[in-house]
């Protein structure tokens, strides 16, 4: 952290709105990328982003300089994330659509010459919205691991570091999440080979 982020958060914790707002410029950027990773639609992402400010600014003053302030808001992020993912999980309580003809032809190309198509806008669209349709079907717990390891590209301990949990705790998850994932894969394979 600069000492000017420093500066800012002691000037947040008596009351500036300006430094929180300077802040807020700061670190929108990455807020927003994490929370589209698990959205798509657009309103919920504002609302998010707002609701994750928001929870900052009332709880600046546990904030401790021991860790970086970026990670400490993307920490926030992510449990509001889990959290709403949560509350959609149960509302919803049913899978995810079935594929349609175009994401059945994309997965069985898929699975069986997974090169094929690798510059084929219009193949990877497909391929990317049927990786959403499984990560739909995976838990929240399971959803956050993959993306915050395959997506965000952060490794075992920082995400352990992240959720106060021990580094086996994360690679367990990750390795059940994995293994979840490929068996709705196969799922939709056999499904796309029926069909045909």
């Amino acid at each position: 952290m600069t000492p000017d982020e420093q500066t800012l958060i002691k000037q947040c914790r008596t009351g500036d709105q300006s430094a929180f707002e300077e802040l807020v410029k700061r670190h929108s950027p990455r807020i927003f990328r994490i929370i589209h990773r698990f959205f798509r639609e657009q309103a919920t992402v504002e609302d998010l982003a707002q609701d994750v400010f928001l929870k900052a600014f009332r709880s600046l003053n546990t904030y401790s300089n021991k860790s970086p302030f970026a990670g400490w808001l993307a920490a926030i992020a992510i449990n509001t994330c889990y959290r709403q993912l949560d509350e959609r999980r149960r509302r919803e309580k049913t899978l995810a659509a079935e594929p349609g003809p175009e994401e059945l032809a994309a997965l069985e190309a898929f699975s069986l010459a997974p090169e094929q198509g690798g510059n084929d806008p219009e193949k990877r669209a497909v391929l990317r919205d049927l990786v959403e349709k499984i990560l739909a079907q995976l838990t929240p717990k399971e959803q956050m691991v993959l993306i915050l390891m395959e997506v965000e590209g952060m490794s075992v301990a920082e995400i352990a570091r992240l959720w106060a949990v021990p580094a086996i705790t994360v690679r367990v998850r990750a390795f059940r999440a994995r293994k979840h994932a490929l068996s709705i894969f196969r799922g939709l394979a056999k499904t796309t080979q029926s069909l045909l």
